[in-house]
């Protein structure tokens, strides 16, 4: 069983690229994270297969960027950083994912790329097919936001601070799944996202939603359904919803467990929306207590059955709960 191990960048970071509601930002910050490095920090292995453009609104060089997995399902990353949608203006960017792209399609403001099989696509969620990223609460280039990427070579997730909540980070993943699948899990590539434009509503959050077996979880799409045969598959996604929420990741346990004093995680399962267990999100957890046991940043180690693997948190989440990723390298990889 593979394991590998994430690198976490932050904004406060020497050298760290700015994010603000301006068209461009999170190209430069996945550039940085993901490709580039900056400061003493590497980057993590991924590759551009397109040089960055701009698309027809013309605000910024690099507002338009493409990347792809160096391993693994080696699938391709689209993000449109133009003010795709005009009413948001730079507050939000657009991602898809791709089997295999093409180009950038960057003569079209509303481009999402050009290729084959899109994950999600146009007639699953917002007329072209995409996710949502929320940048920002406001399109300046004065309101500094906070964000945090975690990354390896295979998966990444974006958290960033919008300023639409106080200390709250909206989500953005993208990469493989842990597959159970016991032959090659080709296309164990997932994309998570928001599923409304120009909102900062909780509820459209699918990076932070959680659903029961049966039932999509929205803004959650694999290239590929388990089989193979099914592109664009969505997904649903759930924690431990008997000891933390059925519908996002927070928890309801005392902490610490009063009958044995510990700290209670859960994987979070990916599901096909026929109740079959595709795997788990990698190197991200389902805390089973309450927000309010923990600060932003902190640092806890596992036992029992999470015995040498370390995590940190990251709070608060839409659904005013933490999220949790593995520090070690013990995160589960195929």
């Amino acid at each position: 069983m593979a394991t590998s191990q994430f690198t976490i960048y932050r904004s406060n970071d020497a050298g760290a690229p700015f994010l603000y509601g301006t068209t461009g930002s999170v190209i430069s910050i996945l550039d940085a994270c993901l490709v580039n490095g900056f400061g003493s920090l590497g980057g993590s292995g991924w590759t551009k297969p397109f040089p960055n453009t701009s698309s027809a609104n013309g605000v910024h060089s690099a507002s338009v960027g493409c990347w792809r997995q160096p391993s693994g399902s080696g699938l391709y990353l689209f993000i449109n950083d133009n003010r795709p949608n005009q009413l948001s203006l730079g507050r939000e960017a657009w991602a898809t994912g791709w089997e295999v792209l093409n180009d950038l399609s960057s003569s079209v403001s509303s481009s999402v790329g050009s290729g084959s099989n899109s994950f999600p696509t146009g007639s699953q969620l917002l007329t072209s097919g995409h996710v949502v990223i929320r940048k920002s609460s406001t399109n300046d280039s004065s309101s500094l936001r906070q964000w945090v990427v975690i990354a390896d070579s295979s998966s990444f997730y974006l958290l960033i601070a919008t300023g639409d909540t106080a200390n709250m980070y909206y989500g953005f993943g993208f990469g493989d799944i842990y597959s159970y699948k016991t032959t090659t899990d080709q296309y164990r590539c997932i994309i998570m996202g928001r599923t409304a434009e120009n909102s900062a509503t909780a509820a459209t959050d699918g990076f932070d939603l959680f659903s029961s077996m049966g039932a999509a979880t929205i803004g959650n799409y694999m290239a590929r359904n388990y089989t193979g045969l099914i592109t664009s598959a969505i997904m649903s996604k759930h924690g431990d919803g008997v000891k933390g929420s059925t519908t996002g990741s927070n928890g309801s346990i005392p902490f610490p467990n009063t009958v044995d004093s510990a700290l209670y995680v859960s994987p979070i399962w990916v599901c096909e929306t026929s109740s079959l267990v595709r795997g788990q999100l990698r190197g991200m957890y389902h805390v089973l207590h309450s927000q309010a046991n923990f600060v932003d940043g902190q640092l806890f180690s596992g036992s029992a059955d999470y015995a040498g693997k370390t995590f940190q948190v990251f709070k608060t989440t839409p659904s005013t709960g933490i999220y949790a990723f593995e520090t070690s390298n013990t995160v589960l990889t195929n």
